[in-house]
């Protein structure tokens, strides 16, 4: 899946803001997942920030963004499209060059692109992303991983995959630094790694990403966890009945189990 850059980040957000009472309500239906009420709420802050700072201010910017990521998740990609455009637009004029909120936006822009399958003007979009990210006067670890891996899945949509590899690999080394190297956020990377690596047909140096990957979820309880290792165990097993003999497919058959156990359990502390 692509990676949400999430647009709204507090570091360009000053708490005396005109339409911060209403940027709050707009979080916290995000985090609700009620996207419609967000949605609304993004509007009614654009309305207000408007009315006091003027339409090229660059909150006006922010806000635009956050706008397009609820059309984008309600398949509104034109109209997404149009907020993006705008915050672009806005940020050219106001922000220095190699601003993060421009790399922001152009993510999003090239996130569009990929959901319409226009992929090379989706990688486009991530490269000038990329580009800011790296030449950015601050360096934002979160924004620059999430960069790589969305630039990745496009390369990897278009057949790209020797680059692919080579995007999730700097995703991780970015990771690493950040989280260290127990954190569940690497344990993907290795996992999305290996899957790379399998298509490739290196189907060792994939079973070593899968062990990374499981160990350090072995040693770490975050409330995901039991999705993520289901879902490593499901390609390890995937990559063992590839390799076509009697002794892989019953490898394959024990983490498939594994893997449905898993599963099962997590749907059990659901109900």
């Amino acid at each position: 899946a692509m990676e949400n850059t999430k647009a709204f980040n507090s570091k360009w957000w000053a708490e005396h803001q005109p339409a911060t009472k209403v940027v709050k309500e707009a979080l916290a239906f995000h985090e609700q997942g009620k996207v419609q009420k967000e949605k609304e709420m993004w509007l009614k802050a654009l309305k207000i920030q408007i009315e006091a700072l003027g339409e090229d201010d660059p909150t006006v910017a922010i806000i635009l963004n956050s706008i397009g990521n609820t059309l984008t998740i309600q398949g509104h990609l034109t109209k997404a499209m149009e907020k993006y455009q705008r915050a672009l637009e806005i940020q050219k004029k106001k922000l220095a060059k190699n601003d993060l909120a421009t790399a922001k936006t152009f993510t999003n822009i090239g996130r569009v692109f990929f959901l319409q399958e226009d992929f090379e003007k989706s990688e486009e979009m991530y490269r000038k992303a990329l580009t800011i990210a790296l030449k950015a006067e601050t360096s934002d670890p979160v924004l620059l991983s999430a960069v790589y891996s969305n630039l990745a899945i496009c390369l990897q949509s278009h057949l790209k995959v020797a680059e692919a590899v080579k995007m999730r690999k700097r995703a991780l080394g970015t990771k690493l630094k950040h989280y260290g190297d127990d954190h569940p956020e690497v344990a993907s990377d290795y996992n999305d790694i290996a899957v790379l690596l399998i298509d490739q047909g290196r189907l060792q140096e994939a079973e070593l990403m899968f062990t990374n990957a499981l160990e350090i979820l072995e040693h770490t309880s975050e409330q995901f966890n039991a999705t993520l290792t289901s879902s490593i165990l499901t390609n390890q097993a995937s990559m063992h009945t590839k390799e076509g003999n009697y002794k892989d497919y019953k490898k394959a058959l024990k983490l498939y189990e594994k893997a449905l156990a898993l599963v099962l359990e997590e749907l059990g502390e659901m109900c």
